[in-house]
């Protein structure tokens, strides 16, 4: 009888043992199957910047993907002002359209979105620092208040009076239009935005602080 009991016994501590295992391994596996797909999120992603287009100007490579075989789509808000050919961006008619980028690989999705400015070929902008600043690529300053203009030309190259200008900065800075000048105010890098409303067109640059 008590050889019987202890076979018993021994089978259920074996048959619970078997399932403790069972449910550890799978405990395991889904870990590991959630960390490889974390892993794989987080090196799967997708990247664009914005962009400013003249009308029938042709734009390549307008993003970048941390792995080639992804497959991508786009999505516009608004129709007619650019056609995008795979990788490629045609600047129809003026105007700003958002663009969002998704790339899919293996059930992972990536996604990024970026403006595109198209402006007419029938003026141009120039931005001129005046003081406590210069501009290349971004604009540069060297105190916490600069002075810079935007000047705007035909196609003639003539300088067009009566421009209205609606500006905005990020990072708790502060811009305004002077008489003659922008004036800029900022103890800290930040970005401004300068809309000219008469041409549908947007100006957007960095400012990064040298002091």
């Amino acid at each position: 009888m008590n050889k019987i009991l202890n076979k018993k016994v021994l089978f259920w501590i074996v048959s619970v043992v078997i399932a403790l295992v069972s449910i550890i391994l799978s405990i395991v596996f889904c870990v590991n199957m959630s960390r490889n797909e974390d892993n794989k999120a987080n090196l799967f992603n997708i990247n664009c910047q914005d962009l400013n287009m003249q009308v029938g100007e042709v734009k390549s490579n307008y993003y970048t993907v941390s792995i080639e075989d992804a497959t991508i789509s786009v999505n516009v808000d608004k129709e007619g002002i650019i056609d995008i050919d795979e990788d490629k961006i045609v600047a129809n008619k003026s105007g700003v359209v958002n663009v969002e980028v998704t790339a899919m690989l293996d059930g992972v999705t990536a996604k990024d979105s970026f403006s595109v400015v198209v402006a007419d070929k029938d003026y141009r902008y120039e931005i001129i620092p005046m003081l406590n600043c210069t501009y290349g690529e971004n604009l540069v300053t060297s105190n916490n208040v600069c002075y810079f203009n935007v000047i705007v030309y035909d196609k003639m190259g003539e300088t067009l009076d009566d421009v209205k200008f609606i500006c905005s900065a990020t990072n708790g800075a502060y811009i305004e239009r002077g008489m003659s000048s922008f004036i800029l105010s900022t103890d800290k890098n930040c970005s401004v935005t300068i809309i000219l409303p008469n041409f549908n067109n947007i100006i957007t640059f960095d400012v990064v602080k040298n002091v």
